[in-house]
């Protein structure tokens, strides 16, 4: 998809392999590269790798997930056609599909000890994991989404989310406290790939709809996807990232 949408390959291939408990994984990167010469990054991140089968029992992961990756398309297929279409781009823009989230962040680890950027160089890392449904919704509206991070980014940056929702139009309910547990906030900010990140001083922001009922199990299937709501979080990423990069 990355070629076919004419995300560039960062170096000769997409691939970036690695080995982690005799295992070999593969990133898969794509580059929207900034339209002068720039050291800057934005990356955005959705982890590809899920359960699978196990003792005969298929994970299909369609929340968690294949949402997440179907997002992370969607915004490198618009970032690519602007870029075609001659609009300016200050900051490179990585798209990185993570392999090994589920064996401790493997891929996302190994992304930081073989991309050869500089921490300083990165201007945000987004990280969207399981953004597909509607099914843990922080207060009454289903149209919800929740983010993690906010205050580990610069503050103009934090404020482009709620603009985005507003000027945009998109009318998320956008929920920064996680249920308003900051406990459960903390240990669920450790869960994903953006954790990485973090420790490697990087600001990362962390875009999920939550934890529901099917989560790890079975029944994670298509179904389980709102489609108008999913649009709406993708909306609202792209026009955040947009901002970031300009």
């Amino acid at each position: 998809r990355f070629e076919e949408y004419g995300i560039a390959s960062r170096g000769i291939l997409y691939y970036q392999p690695f080995r982690e408990n005799s295992v070999t994984g593969y990133n898969v990167i794509g580059e929207v590269r900034a339209s002068e010469r720039s050291n800057e990054y934005v990356i955005v991140g959705a982890h590809y790798d899920h359960l699978g089968t196990i003792k005969g029992k298929t994970y299909p992961g369609a929340d968690d997930n294949a949402s997440g990756v179907a997002a992370l398309l969607e915004l490198g297929r618009m970032f690519a056609q602007m870029k075609k279409d001659g609009k300016r781009l200050s900051k490179n823009i990585l798209f990185v599909a993570f392999d090994g989230k589920e064996m401790s962040m493997a891929g996302s680890r190994n992304f930081l000890r073989s991309s050869k950027i500089h921490p300083e160089n990165i201007t945000c890392m987004i990280n969207i994991d399981q953004i597909g449904s509607t099914l843990a919704p922080p207060g009454k509206d289903t149209s919800y989404l929740l983010v993690l991070g906010r205050d580990k980014i610069a503050e103009w940056a934090a404020k482009q989310i709620d603009m985005c929702n507003k000027m945009a139009n998109i009318g998320l309910d956008i929920d920064y406290t996680f249920y308003n547990s900051e406990a459960f906030s903390e240990i669920f900010y450790k869960l994903s790939d953006h954790h990485s990140f973090a420790q490697a001083g990087i600001p990362a922001l962390f875009f999920t709809s939550g934890i529901t009922n099917h989560t790890y199990k079975e029944s994670d299937t298509e179904d389980k996807i709102s489609y108008p709501v999913l649009t709406k979080r993708i909306k609202l990423l792209f026009h955040f990232i947009y901002h970031l990069v300009n």
